[in-house]
């Protein structure tokens, strides 16, 4: 027993960091989204606590919705262009910290400019907005942070621990992101709007260093093709580089395989992203929640998606060694019968009875991101990471403006609409996993990892099959 906690803790790297970090962003961002409403109801000072009342709910709403329709765009802008050239560059020089620490730093940076808002209150809502976008951005944001992580678990884990480990990952996700939110009300009645990002600040700076202590660069099979940090950090061949990586011609199914993980990964996570960006103001309006009630649901809602992830990666991947596909095809289907029960909810019960359904939510990023890396060699990981994560991107700088436009429009007749949107969107990544399950040879799952190819050597046509052992290195602790 004891030789097993050892042996799990030895193999601990990129999960405390992660842990911190999402709980950080959690806290930051419902606490940023309150603060943007909070200025449109009390233009001129703050309010003295959580239960002062809005002057027009509806007028406040209306003004912040509005901004939501173009603040993604400026926030996901820039990340896009940035993971372009993140994941490639990354592959060249073989190293993933600094895809990783960079979006820490970023966040760093994005409260310590909420915190100037906060002092000038004055300063309108859309100021605001600004300053929780620039930094952000050129940062790269959570996708570049997701790039070195997949990539980097991908370089240091088999084909069979990896939608285990990338479960735990998604696990995280499910635990700090409610941790998070739910500090965000408590800490704001109890210590006001500077309390909760000072607290933020001083979490990301906890999580860059148990980052920096954990992590280290994993061994490298061969020289990288770069050496210089700087050299090939935007070079323009590398998109063409990570589009043929996806396009090009592999085994059976294999590049249909890819295109329809990219697909799925983007269109699972599309209903996240665009509820939890009116999900307060729908609580608000419908029933009249605080935001220590919002913060609350929200922790409860992520602890019953955690424990379905647990479920699908845990017993269902890990030890019943259930295909991928089906995974992926379960979750799906509990998010399309969730999102259409969340539509038409008329009591508060409704709302916490619909997450049990869609308990394995989180499942269907986790297992679309590990089929994929399964069919690539190594040395296309960050490559294919980056294609994902722009793919990602782009559809959040519709995503958001969508939800919160279809919101604004009806949330005084039909305030529940949006959570159709939702229901449709996971019936495009249901029909894919159904097909990717006809087609996927079942022995798909038992594959090793593929190797790259040494230095020099270019994959033409069909993927390039290696067997080779993976040589000894000693793990660089470089940034």
């Amino acid at each position: 027993m004891f030789a097993t906690w050892r042996h799990m803790l030895k193999n601990v790297t990129v999960e405390p960091m992660l842990l911190v970090y999402f709980m950080t962003v959690a806290m930051s961002q419902t606490a940023g989204l309150n603060l943007l409403l909070q200025k449109a109801c009390h233009p001129n000072e703050a309010p003295k606590g959580v239960d002062i009342e809005c002057w027009d709910e509806a007028a406040a709403q209306d003004m912040v919705t509005k901004i939501n329709t173009w603040k993604p765009i400026l926030q996901n802008l820039v990340p896009v262009l940035f993971v372009v050239f993140a994941g490639p560059w990354s592959d060249s020089h073989g190293r993933r910290r600094p895809l990783m620490f960079l979006p820490i730093v970023g966040q760093v940076l994005t409260d310590l400019g909420i915190l100037l808002n906060i002092y000038y209150w004055t300063w309108p809502p859309e100021v605001t907005a600004v300053f929780e976008c620039i930094f952000y951005g050129i940062t790269g944001g959570k996708a570049c942070l997701f790039i070195g992580v997949i990539s980097y678990i991908s370089d240091i884990t088999s084909n069979q621990q990896r939608t285990a480990r990338l479960g735990v990952i998604t696990a995280i996700f499910f635990v700090g992101t409610p941790i998070g939110a739910g500090l965000s009300g408590f800490l704001r009645s109890l210590i006001g709007f500077y309390g909760v990002f000072l607290f933020s600040i001083f979490c990301d700076l906890l999580s860059l260093q148990l980052g920096y202590i954990l992590i280290t660069n994993p061994p490298r099979q061969h020289p990288p093709a770069k050496t210089s940090a700087w050299d090939g950090l935007v070079d323009p061949n590398e998109i063409v580089r990570s589009v043929k990586t996806v396009f090009r011609k592999r085994d059976g199914y294999e590049r249909f395989i890819i295109l329809a993980m990219i697909v799925i990964s983007t269109m699972t996570a599309c209903p996240a992203h665009g509820e939890y960006s009116v999900l307060l103001f729908y609580t608000r309006y419908k029933f009249h929640w605080n935001e220590v009630t919002y913060g609350m649901y929200v922790l409860y809602k992520m602890v019953v998606i955690l424990i379905g992830t647990a479920f699908a990666m845990g017993l269902l991947s890990r030890c019943l060694k259930v295909r991928d596909s089906i995974i992926g095809l379960a979750a799906c289907s509990t998010l399309v019968i969730a999102a259409t029960g969340n539509a038409f909810a008329d009591q508060a019960w409704e709302l916490y009875f619909y997450p049990a359904v869609d308990m394995m939510h989180g499942a269907g990023v986790a297992v679309a991101k590990s089929i994929a890396s399964k069919i690539v060699l190594n040395n296309e990981l960050g490559q294919l990471n980056s294609v994902m994560a722009v793919s990602e991107n782009v559809i959040v700088l519709g995503i958001y403006p969508l939800y919160n436009y279809v919101y604004r429009q009806t949330f005084q007749t039909f305030a529940g609409s949006f959570f159709l949107l939702s229901a449709v969107m996971g019936v495009i990544p249901l029909v894919l996993f159904i097909y990717v399950f006809l087609v996927e040879p079942a022995e798909f799952v038992e594959k090793e990892p593929k190797k790259s190819p040494p230095t020099g050597i270019s994959i033409i046509g069909d993927s390039l099959k290696i067997d080779s052992t993976q040589q000894n290195a000693t793990p660089e602790k470089q940034v």
